[in-house]
């Protein structure tokens, strides 16, 4: 169980970075699979299931996330009555996102992982250059539209949906600031809607007795904490606009790809 909590802890930990924790869960499921024969595939019998427990772990950066911009989401939604053209172009944005990300999902397009990488790290350069003034209250349902279509296709493998949208959110006139906060609003409904559906299909005991027990709270637990000081350190980053060095470090993932020989894996390109 040791690598399963390796996996579980990466997941709650990289998801705050705008580096592609698909994308690094992916790197990390093959160094196990090809250094110490662990395939986390196995674990479960039904596939369905290890997807569930992954739409799980949105569970604690989806309270994290809450926790941090709580007073944001108030003061933007609710502060001086309920803004119902807000909450629409959220709601708008993770429409057109579901419809991409179903889109894309039925035609199975293939999509090599270290090409995702190098589109994460193109987009984190790109908000070195992030000078926005345009602010929070003139967010449109035209910007809604187009950081929903930004976000749904970030679901190709290596692309880190948080770096995508936040360089487009800084292309639309927003600072990377308030790019920063814009995306985690339009991610949380999908996090919060992907966490009540692995909760129903998380029904078999035996995939239960796996994640609800005491050693994996504790995982989870202490990967949170970390993951809550990353949520600070990357948000002070993007309040001085200098994520582009996130840009550098996207190297290493790919080198280790390309290591790995993940570019002809179909596994990862099916991702």
């Amino acid at each position: 169980m040791l690598y399963m909590y390796l996996w579980v802890a990466s997941q709650i930990i990289i998801e705050m970075f705008p580096i592609s924790s698909s994308g690094h869960l992916t790197l990390l499921e093959l160094w196990l699979q090809k250094n110490v024969g662990f395939d986390i595939h196995k674990i479960f019998e039904n596939p369905a299931h290890l997807k569930a427990v992954y739409y799980f772990l949105h569970g604690p950066t989806l309270v994290l996330i809450t926790l941090y911009f709580f007073s944001g989401w108030w003061q933007l939604f609710f502060k001086s009555g309920i803004a119902w053209g807000m909450i629409g172009c959220v709601i708008l944005a993770d429409i057109i996102t579901t419809i991409v990300y179903f889109g894309l999902k039925k035609y199975q397009l293939r999509f090599p992982l270290g090409l995702g990488f190098c589109i994460t790290a193109l987009a984190l350069f790109f908000t070195a250059g992030c000078t926005g003034i345009k602010p929070l209250s003139s967010f449109s349902f035209s910007d809604a539209a187009i950081l929903g279509l930004a976000q749904g296709f970030a679901v190709f493998p290596g692309i880190s949906r948080l770096a995508f949208t936040c360089s487009v959110g800084c292309l639309l006139g927003f600072s990377l600031y308030d790019s920063f906060f814009i995306s985690w609003t339009i991610q949380a409904p999908l996090m919060a809607a992907a966490c009540i559906k692995s909760l129903k299909d998380l029904h078999q005991p035996a995939v239960r007795r796996q994640v609800l027990n005491l050693p994996m709270g504790l995982v989870m637990l202490g990967s949170s904490g970390i993951s809550f000081l990353a949520l600070y350190a990357v948000a002070y980053m993007a309040q001085q606009a200098n994520w582009y060095w996130f840009g550098f470090y996207m190297l290493i993932p790919l080198m280790i790809g390309i290591y790995l020989n993940t570019k002809n894996d179909p596994s990862i390109q099916n991702l």
